[in-house]
């Protein structure tokens, strides 16, 4: 026995419901007119902010009890009056996500001339359908008072959501029906609150001139539930078109880094937009990255062997060469001691052209090269393994 009463008493404790906000009326009834319109809620969740309930078109009826009572129903309607409702809202705090799961309502019916219908919709959708199922009154006679149970599946919300109970179907506009009128809470939202989880953490997003080409580069350092990523482009930041799509990692809390090539990017300016789908099809758009193409007289890039990797000795290392004008130019390579190693004399052209560098005669180590066309100089420093 003492085994099944342990059994019986977990049993009891898992089927317990989480309970996110919850309104009483004991201690607020005020003489002659019951609960006042607005009163604030008596517990939330920490996750979510604190809440008020109260009317909004429907008379304050003069029926006495510890309830938020109306009259002015609506007579002999079959569906909500949109403009006549009890009011309530859960709003999460900043970085926080609720999981609403069921609403439970006090309510009663005074006499025969009051509500006999009510339904639960949200701004989720506009108000336009009910959540859950519509309630009516099992007895239609004489003064009623029920509990209303509502299964509501509603996940990861993490924006304000307000509730509004329609009451319709009166009798008579004097009719009286109002939620509470029991010991305890009248009103009890069921649910959880959480951390908002990104489901992406962007910690790199560039763009750079790669010869008359882009790369756009990304780097996350978590991902969950990540389909997939969108690029593209826009020449005024408002009008985008596609430039690439690549697959996401799913869930992975490692770095992940994509690289994308433009071989087409716009002369002047490109703005990149980085957009992620989750599995669910949500799209999340990230602020775009400007790469500007405006060119000086002179600049050079490297193509092939990158400065953090290096090249080794006797590999061909390529370059980018942008000049503005037709142009006599020197290509000078100096050792960290400002000596010259190489000196190559150039002939170039307007626009880009590709210059290669033999490094059979170079020793490792880290190099500086210079390109001089006119008053033009550009330096940049490489690695030779």
């Amino acid at each position: 026995m003492r085994s099944l009463a342990t059994i019986l008493l977990l049993l009891s404790v898992v089927s317990v419901k989480a309970q996110l906000l919850t309104f009483s009326f004991e201690g607020r009834f005020v003489s002659g007119v019951g609960v006042p319109n607005f009163i604030s809620s008596n517990f939330n969740d920490p996750g979510i902010t604190s809440s008020s309930i109260g009317r909004t078109g429907l008379g304050v009826s003069p029926f006495g009890g510890e309830a938020m009572n109306c009259n002015g129903i609506s007579v002999g309607t079959t569906s909500p009056v949109l403009t006549s409702y009890i009011e309530f809202r859960v709003t999460p705090q900043a970085g926080k996500q609720v999981t609403i799961t069921g609403l439970e309502i006090a309510q009663l019916r005074s006499n025969s001339t009051g509500a006999t219908r009510i339904a639960v919709r949200s701004n989720l959708d506009g108000f336009t359908s009910n959540l859950g199922a519509e309630i009516s009154f099992a007895n239609t006679n004489g003064n009623t008072f029920m509990v209303a149970n509502l299964n509501i599946s509603l996940s990861n919300i993490s924006s304000q959501i307000i509730f509004r109970i329609y009451p319709y179907g009166g009798i008579q506009t004097f009719g009286t029906w109002g939620v509470g009128g029991r010991a305890g809470n009248d009103l009890i939202v069921f649910g959880t609150s959480s951390d908002i989880v990104l489901p992406i953490n962007l910690v790199k997003f560039t763009a750079e001139k790669f010869a008359e080409k882009a790369k756009i580069s990304w780097t996350t350092a978590s991902e969950f539930n990540n389909d997939k990523f969108l690029l593209e482009k826009s020449i005024d930041g408002s009008t985008f078109e596609y430039v690439a799509e690549l697959s996401g990692a799913g869930t992975s809390k490692e770095l992940n880094t994509y690289e994308v090539i433009d071989n087409a990017p716009y002369k002047g300016t490109s703005y990149y937009r980085l957009t992620q789908t989750d599995f669910d099809g949500t799209t999340r758009s990230f602020e775009p990255v400007v790469l500007s193409r405006e060119q000086g007289g002179l600049s050079i890039e490297q193509v092939a062997g990158s400065l953090e990797q290096g090249a080794g000795s006797g590999e061909q290392i390529t370059f980018s060469v942008y000049s503005s004008t037709n142009s006599q130019a020197s290509f000078y390579i100096y050792d960290m001691t400002g000596q010259t190693v190489q000196t190559i004399k150039l002939n170039l052209t307007e626009g880009y052209q590709t210059l290669s560098l033999n490094t059979n005669n170079v020793n490792s180590g880290m190099y500086i090269i210079q390109l001089s066309a006119g008053k033009e100089v550009v330096r940049k420093r490489i690695l030779i393994k």
